[in-house]
């Protein structure tokens, strides 16, 4: 377990390889360890394999369906959905996510920019209103501090923000 967490930390603080090795180490130790599989998942998303997180969340799912955790492997999952263009997966996976973790924002967000590369720009719209009035203070420069991916991932997520109208 302290391997996970350690790549937990890392993660958050902007590391991505060292994280992604501890993860796979703590996989090879015990195959059996959700959180390795799911914040590996997690690492291989901001590595850009989306397919391998796809896979390893699955893997985790299949693990421990009932586990609180298992909303963040839902996460996980509609990132990756989302970068490999299958946009109307990666909403409900946020739909999914929304239903166990119903204060969080991030659901909200995903529907935005997934609406808006479906080409529904009045419903990502509508979803930015909806979402302004609960994070005022909502910018496209906080998709840095949530998502810490690869650039062009990055870029993805701020473009749809801007499309629908988000300030800088």
């Amino acid at each position: 377990m302290v391997l996970v967490q350690s790549a937990v930390c890392l993660m958050a603080s902007g590391e991505v390889e060292f994280p992604n090795s501890l993860c796979e180490e703590a996989i090879r130790l015990d195959p059996n360890n959700v959180s390795a599989w799911i914040f590996g998942g997690w690492a291989k998303i901001l590595l850009g394999d989306y397919q391998t997180a796809i896979k390893y969340c699955e893997r985790a799912q299949r693990l421990s369906p009932i586990d609180p955790r298992i909303a963040f492997a839902e996460t996980t999952l509609g990132y990756a959905h989302f970068f490999l263009g299958n946009y109307e997966e990666a909403l409900k996976f946020a739909a999914s996510y929304a239903r166990r973790v119903p204060n969080d924002l991030g659901p909200l967000r995903a529907a935005i920019v997934c609406n808006v590369y479906l080409g529904n720009i009045e419903a990502a719209k509508s979803l930015w209103r909806e979402l302004a009035v609960l994070s005022p203070s909502e910018c496209v420069s906080d998709v840095l501090k949530r998502f810490p991916g690869r650039p062009q991932d990055v870029a993805k997520l701020q473009e749809a923000y801007r499309l629908v109208g988000v300030p800088e």
